[in-house]
């Protein structure tokens, strides 16, 4: 009698472990919860109990939804399909309802980091869209979505790795101006579970340069005078400029100051101008401001062109015998160029280097600001001496500028 007994208690026993047992095989398990912070709740839970703690190792099932209130909670899960699901802050997660199509859903926006393991699918709606993922981790931050590894399918195709999207009337759009440091630095914003894979820091890209050197070049003039000789002169100044990422290229803000100044080399003798000698010196000081394009801001060399305003100071001391004039003029420029840059050292130093530029610029004068007329007196004979007449209205300076000096990057 007292084996009767005991065979009982081992058959209630057995029914007792293999009915837990039941509670828990794979096609029962959906998920559960691996760590948290905060305290996430239930909300309008079907058939179990609301108020059960939620905490280590607290099952899920099918409906359910926990919801996350505070920006500092965590909860990290582990579904029946091996992936890893990690939702931050205020977020409603949502068990799969069906057995067929079970999606685990966010309901609400924040911030979402899902991973799984080669060979493993498994099936996500956030952000009111279907993703599918295989063998892939995602993070959805910000609006933004970021695929690490895997393949992600959507209604809008495959979500490439290593690529930005947002959300655009139901579909996914690359975002546009993006770069590898960007895709880096929001990964960071999100802590990251042990499953994570984590990305190698890239150098942070270059938004803004500022260029300052000397330069010097040379250049022919053309205007309406031909006693007032400067066919040839050479060029001497500085340039301050500022280059700024737009897309692929840069803006460029460019001030310069240069002067000009040629002369015939001829010196009148002790008793005056030679009958016949023109004596001839000419000078320009020109202050320029002008807003161009870099065609590929990135690269260590690249094309560029600029178009903007001067203001140039144009004088002439011009005798000879029975002549002369000692006269100013102020003009309004319309000023270009064209030309190539290259950068050293940038790539090395990350926060500057050196560079250089040749290029083909251009001046024209449109508009006379004003003029000046200093009489001087040159021993020319008896009387004093005429004014030459027909003074250039209009100049055209055209020329070639080497450009050195030093880059800052930010």
């Amino acid at each position: 009698m007292r084996y009767q007994w005991f065979i009982c208690f081992v058959l209630l026993f057995s029914g007792t472990v293999f009915a837990q047992e039941k509670e828990v095989t794979p096609n029962d398990f959906i998920g559960l919860i691996q760590y948290l912070e905060g305290s996430p709740k239930w909300v309008n839970r079907v058939g179990f109990d609301s108020n059960e703690k939620i905490g280590f190792k607290t099952f899920f099932h099918r409906g359910d939804k926990i919801q996350l209130s505070s920006k500092n909670d965590y909860l990290k899960i582990v579904t029946a399909r091996r992936c890893t699901g990690v939702t931050y802050g205020s977020v409603i997660l949502v068990a799969p309802q069906q057995v067929q199509n079970a999606f685990w859903t966010i309901e609400k926006e924040g911030s979402v980091r899902w991973i799984c393991p080669e060979g493993s699918t498994e099936l996500l709606k956030i952000f009111g869209t279907n993703l599918k993922l295989q063998g892939a981790e995602i993070l959805f931050h910000e609006g933004k979505i970021l695929v690490l590894k895997g393949r992600v399918l959507s209604r809008s195709g495959e979500l490439a790795a290593g690529i930005l999207y947002e959300k655009n009337q139901k579909k996914w759009h690359p975002v546009s101006g993006q770069n590898s440091y960007m895709v880096w630095a929001l990964d960071q914003q999100v802590k990251k579970p042990l499953e994570s894979i984590a990305l190698k820091k890239p150098p942070q890209p270059i938004v803004s340069r500022w260029y300052f050197g000397p330069l010097g070049g040379g250049a022919g003039v053309k205007h309406n005078n031909d006693v007032i000789s400067e066919e040839d002169f050479q060029v001497f100044g500085v340039r301050l400029a500022n280059h700024r990422q737009h897309g692929k290229k840069s803006i460029m803000y460019v001030l310069t100051y240069y002067e000009t100044e040629t002369s015939n080399d001829k010196e009148p003798g002790p008793t005056g101008p030679v009958a016949g000698e023109v004596y001839n010196f000419t000078r320009s000081d020109i202050l320029s401001f002008e807003i161009g394009s870099r065609i590929w801001h990135e690269n260590f060399w690249s094309p560029y062109y600029r178009l903007g305003l001067a203001y140039e100071y144009f004088e002439a001391d011009i005798f000879g015998f029975g002549f002369n004039t000692n006269r100013s003029q102020e003009y309004l420029d319309l000023t270009g160029a064209v030309g190539v840059e290259v950068t050293f050292l940038t790539k090395w130093l990350e926060w500057g280097g050196l560079f250089a530029s040749a290029e083909l610029f251009g001046h024209q004068a449109i508009l006379e600001l004003g003029s000046t007329v200093n009489n001087e007196n040159y021993s020319s004979g008896s009387g004093k001496p005429s004014e030459i007449s027909g003074f250039p209205s209009l100049i055209t300076r055209v020329g070639l500028n080497f450009n050195i000096g030093f880059v800052l990057q930010f």
